[in-house]
């Protein structure tokens, strides 16, 4: 009974596990798509508890959230979303802090989304720095 007991209950928190992990999954295919806000509020969703995510996927769910945020700052985006260009104005403190996460977050020095979450740290500090954003 005990061995019944303790299988369920792996079963339960692998099932927790996975489904967290798809809205990551989620997140980065609407990010592919370009559909940044959609990307968002499925990362926003995995990431209200990053315990709950799987340790691989963690850095990867900050790195696409960070990623949207810029994107939605592009020109594409603006053409789609001008009517909310003053909440635009946060996304690249809130890309900043997402890479800066990804970096933290992973165990791994050789973690993909790590170096590539380093990469566009630099690149967000220094479009900050010439837009007079710091």
């Amino acid at each position: 009974m005990r061995t019944y007991v303790s299988t369920l209950i792996l079963i339960f928190i692998s099932l927790g596990l996975f489904a967290q992990d798809s809205k990551v999954t989620t997140g980065k295919v609407k990010y592919q798509e370009g559909k940044y806000k959609e990307a968002l509020e499925s990362l926003n969703t995995a990431l209200e508890d990053p315990g709950s995510l799987s340790k691989k996927k963690v850095p990867e769910a900050y790195y696409y959230r960070g990623k949207s945020y810029m994107s939605l700052m592009s020109k594409t985006a603006y053409d789609q979303l001008h009517e909310e260009l003053e909440t635009m104005v946060d996304f690249p403190f809130l890309a900043l802090e997402d890479f800066k996460s990804a970096i933290a977050t992973s165990k791994d020095e050789n973690d993909t989304y790590a170096k590539l979450a380093s990469v566009d740290l630099i690149m967000v500090r220094n479009m900050m720095l010439q837009g007079g954003l710091t």
